[in-house]
This record gives structure tokens, sequence and C-alpha cells, in this order.
């Protein structure tokens, strides 16, 4: 049975962006190789895996509450505002947009960590030796700089930094 995207907030909603939005949005920002070279239903399987990651990793954190009860899904959600202080209604395009990029970190298969960058790196060819130092540490937990600041504003908790 192949993937089918599924994002209108039913029971039955897997992904926060439909495979056509997530198009839009890599053309508008550049299309990734990865994405490019995929097919139709590593696409919809990776936009479906980004938005579990999404609601995995913020689960506790999002601002406002589910808009229904039998929803699948996290968004949509009531009681949001934007960075303007306009109620948010439906699933956030930034919302979205963090689903997209979260998607191409799955099709790399790389839903890690990004947010701690190589400060200082040494290696040493002879008998082998190497030595890697991060800044401000590297997390534990998987967080990727540009997700975060797409969400700023739909997350609340003072684990998150929105700077």
């Amino acid at each position: 049975m192949p993937t089918v995207i599924s994002i209108s907030g039913a029971v039955d909603a897997n992904s926060y962006i439909s495979e056509a939005d997530a198009e839009v949005y890599f053309t508008n920002v550049g299309v990734p190789a990865v994405w490019a070279a995929a097919t139709t239903a590593q696409k919809q399987s990776a936009l479906i895996a980004g938005t579990q990651y999404l609601d995995a990793k913020y689960a506790r954190r999002w601002s406002g509450l589910r808009a229904t009860f039998e929803q699948r899904l996290a968004w949509p959600r009531t009681n949001v505002y934007d960075s303007d202080s306009f109620i948010v209604e439906g699933i956030p395009r930034n919302v979205q947009e963090a689903t997209a990029e979260a998607a191409i970190r799955s099709l790399n298969g790389n839903l890690t960590d990004d947010t701690g960058y190589i400060r200082a790196e040494s290696v040493k060819v002879g008998e082998i030796e190497t030595s890697t130092q991060y800044s401000g540490g590297k997390s534990s937990r998987p967080g990727f700089t540009i997700i975060d600041q797409l969400l700023s504003y739909f997350v609340g908790g003072s684990s998150f930094d929105r700077s």
C-alpha cells in the first residue's frame, strides 16, 4: 500500500505539509539533491517522519491546545498567536516548513543534532589520533537550528532558545 499524506487535522492525519507544498517550499529555498532524487513514496515517508519528529520533540511545548480530541497530530491548535499577535488558524506555514526541513534530515538518515558546531578539530596521521571540540557542547537530544528558528513562536517553555 503506497504512503498517502493526510494533513486535514483529522484522525488519519500524518503530515503537516503535503508533498506539493513541500515542493513549492524547496523551489523557493533551493531544492536539496536528496529531495530531487527521492521517489514520491520516499518523499511522502520522509514528510511523515518529519512530522513525527516535530511532534515527538515539541509535544509538551507547543503553544495552545489541540483543536479537537479526535485529531491524530498536535496541529491544528487553538489559542496560538503568531509574532504579530494574530490568532493562528490551521497549520502555520512555519510548522509546515519545519516539517519539510525535518523530512530532508530523514531522507539523509540524519534526524540527529546539528545545533552544536565544531569549534576545533585536530587530526594526527601517525598512530591515528583525532580530537573534536564542539561549541556549546554536543546535545544529547536531536535538534536543528533552522527547525528551532522556524518554530520559535509556536513553542513555549524555558528549555527552548528563542534567539
